[in-house]
């Protein structure tokens, strides 16, 4: 009798959790729709932020480096070296993410 209870239980509880599992995620994917909230487009959610309250970014960016400056080198230089990587995987990588 007592080899047959262990029998039983060792199949049932793995059984028992993946059901329990299951039914938890399950409930989740209710959980994720957000009610009330505008979609610009399909999965897409419109901000909180109202347009005539957005901030201008424009404004926020500080100027371009000035030309001969160690700044202005420093960015000829990353854009030398992001140039060199048009046509990799890399690139395409960060084209995909950036869109």
């Amino acid at each position: 009798m007592n080899c047959r209870y262990h029998k039983t239980v060792r199949w049932f509880l793995p059984v028992l959790a993946c059901i329990l599992i299951t039914a938890g995620c399950s409930q989740n994917k209710s959980q994720n729709k957000s009610a009330g909230v505008y979609e610009i487009r399909p999965g897409i959610l419109s901000g909180y932020l109202k347009p005539e309250v957005l901030p201008n970014s424009v404004a926020l960016l500080p100027p371009p480096p000035a030309t001969g400056s160690t700044a202005y080198a420093l960015d000829q230089e990353v854009n030398r070296k992001s140039l060199a990587l048009r046509g990799t995987t890399r690139w395409a990588l960060a084209a995909a993410m950036a869109s």
